[in-house]
């Protein structure tokens, strides 16, 4: 896992990624402003994919919302909040005993295409590789269906 540099709030581009799954485990590549945040996440105790795509959904609907990615021990923590800036996303590490490393975090706010578009494609391109058990959780395609209707907006605007 790694993390660099100081909360930031600026315009930013954003680029996700997840890593082809393998017993349990899988890479996540995040880079916004500059910043490149990666780490192995477990599928247990649950599945922060699952969580990603039921966040984004709420997100999109107005409510905020947060996914933890577990590290064994620890874990990344991803909220969304909808706020006059449109959308924004922070990323921090806490610690097992839930200490938050605040020098590790980053927020950056964008519009929702911003923020929410390159979480969904990278969530996509997870979905095209079909993973499974036992590797991964089986994806719930009807709410990723769900997300896609969502983010047809974005799209469009």
């Amino acid at each position: 896992m790694s993390f660099a540099g100081p909360l930031k709030r600026a315009r930013f581009r954003l680029r996700f990624e997840l890593g082809a799954p393998e017993h349990g485990w899988t890479t996540v590549q995040l880079e916004l402003a500059g910043r490149r945040i990666e780490f192995a996440a477990s599928a247990i105790p649950a599945d922060p994919v699952n969580g990603l795509v039921d966040a984004l959904r709420s997100a999109l609907l107005g409510h905020a919302a947060r996914v933890r990615w577990p590290l064994e021990p620890g874990c990344v923590v991803f909220d969304f909040a909808p706020g006059t800036e449109g959308l924004c996303l922070a990323v921090s590490f806490a610690e097992r005993d839930g200490r938050v490393d605040e020098a590790a975090a980053v927020q950056c706010c964008g519009s929702p295409a911003d923020i929410a578009l390159p979480l969904w494609r990278g969530l996509q391109r997870f979905a095209s590789r079909a993973p499974a058990p036992p590797h991964w959780p089986a994806l719930d395609l009807a709410a990723l269906a769900a997300l896609t209707a969502l983010t047809r907006g974005l799209r469009k605007a």
